[in-house]
């Protein structure tokens, strides 16, 4: 192990040890109540003035400040001037992922470090008030021991669910057999290694029902699987009865499914084979070229009438837009003061190699922008369930970014209501996951995941970027 690595553990540990100091400082058997602020309960009402108590982990009252009776030995917090909200959930996200812009090296190099990186990014995400993230890639080992981890408190960062690796997806098992990684000096055993970690090819229906049920005696929470990737990319479009029948095997066993889906037909492949959800629908192949493909309405009314969620990623494309078009900018945004600087120093040399092949790429993002924000306003027209999701930890796209307001920014800009954005990000969400009865929002008998934000989000939709208290399971860890 490298002096590098060495001082990179150090600082993960280090944080580890920090954050689960702070948060023993929590009482869990003393009630606590949160008084006098403005509570969302993320059921579509507003309390002003209102009382969130909570104890031993769970919500035990919630109402006005002149109906609730505080007990008298609870710890008052007062939190005038302040919003309640559940805590976040993030849709989408890649914990082992560092926002690299090479894919090809990070995963090589980078594999016995997962674990720490994950923990490092799972603290990032939980300080902003995201409590729980829906990871939706990652190698599986290493998606299971952070999941462990998270999950048993042993670290302070976000709770954490996972469908380890995408079903028959290709993109990364092609990037790391280039000629060029090859060529590159990296160990080759090291990139056989990675090579194998993330891909999980589906032969035949039953070589993919084998491999949900591995998962599912893993711990495994959620199937996904690639229905399309986009146009010129592997895999291709997987066959319509194959896709059926997997998401069928999942649901026999308990775990709903989602599918990568970047094209019309293999939406419409994913509503028809019973998934709960597609992931970016608004990212249909043809529109990342410039072309001129959009969801139509009739698309969109079916899947509102199935009820598949949608999980827009919105921001990523805006994120490479805004830093092909300026790349400093990756080291004065004050959003990026905590991610580490060589993660920076990388993006920016990725960005700038990639300007010098291809100098017009912010000028490709900007044309797709238009289109993506016509579908996703589409799926919103028509009622289909959004939950927020970022994609967070993909190429420039850095946990400790807060991308998440920025998302939610954007569904307000294309007409939904600030309070169905805060919906997004917590009701619905723990509703994807089938945890609705725990998670998602401020219910007598729920989790005590909260955060408490500066100011009014109704009114800003950036206000949830003033996080002043963060709660998971009664548990204060900011």
């Amino acid at each position: 192990m490298d002096s590098q690595v060495k001082k990179e553990m150090r600082i993960f540990y280090i944080i580890i040890l920090v954050s689960i100091s702070h948060c023993l400082l929590g009482q869990k058997a003393t009630p606590i109540a949160l008084v006098g602020g403005r509570v969302i309960p993320a059921d579509g009402t507003v309390m002003e003035d209102g009382v969130v108590i909570f104890q031993n982990g769970m919500i035990t009252q919630v109402g006005q400040r002149n109906k609730i009776k505080i007990p008298a030995h609870a710890i008052r917090v007062d939190v005038t001037g302040h919003t309640v909200i559940p805590g976040m959930i993030e849709s989408n996200g890649h914990v082992t992922f560092d926002g690299q812009y090479d894919h090809g090296s990070y995963w090589p190099l980078k594999y016995d470090q997962l674990y720490a990186i994950g923990v490092r990014n799972l603290i990032a995400d939980l300080r902003q008030g995201i409590t729980t993230i829906r990871d939706t890639f990652g190698p599986v080992e290493p998606m299971l021991q952070l999941k462990k981890s998270s999950n048993n408190g042993d670290i302070a960062g976000s709770r954490l669910f996972t469908c380890g690796l995408i079903l028959n997806y290709g993109s990364f098992t092609e990037l790391l057999n280039s000629e060029d990684l090859l060529a590159s000096g990296i160990d080759k055993k090291l990139i056989v290694r990675a090579s194998e970690a993330l891909s999980q090819p589906v032969n035949d229906v039953e070589s993919g029902k084998k491999i949900i049920r591995d998962y599912a005696a893993k711990g495994i929470d959620f199937i996904k699987i690639s229905a399309f990737s986009a146009t010129g990319e592997l895999p291709p479009t997987m066959p319509f009865n194959t896709l059926k029948e997997l998401v069928k095997e999942a649901h026999r066993l308990g775990l709903r499914t989602t599918t990568h889906a970047m094209s019309p037909a293999s939406i419409e492949a994913s509503i028809d084979a019973g998934s709960d959800a597609i992931e970016h629908p608004e990212f249909v192949s043809g529109s990342v070229a410039g072309a001129d493909t959009v969801i139509t309405p009739e698309l969109a009314r079916k899947m509102a009438k199935h009820k598949t969620y949608a999980i827009p990623l919105k921001i990523a494309f805006d994120i490479y837009e805004r830093y092909y078009r300026n790349p400093t900018l990756l080291r004065s945004d004050p959003h990026h003061n905590d991610v580490p600087p060589e993660m920076l120093d990388e993006g920016i040399r990725g960005v700038e190699h990639a300007l010098k092949q291809n100098p017009t790429l912010a000028n490709r993002f900007k044309r797709s922008d238009a289109l993506f924000n016509t579908n996703l306003k589409t799926l919103m027209d028509a009622g289909v369930p959004i939950a927020m999701g970022t994609d967070r930890g993909t190429r420039l796209n850095y946990h400790q970014a807060g991308n998440h307001i920025d998302e939610l920014e954007i569904y307000v800009k294309l007409g939904m209501s600030p309070m169905d954005a805060i919906i997004s990000a917590t009701l619905r969400g723990a509703e994807l996951l089938g945890q609705e009865k725990k998670l998602g929002s401020l219910t007598q008998g729920k989790l005590a995941d909260l955060v408490v934000v500066e100011g009014n989000p109704l009114e800003n939709i950036r206000n949830l970027d003033n996080v002043r208290m963060v709660f998971k399971e009664g548990v204060r860890y900011r």
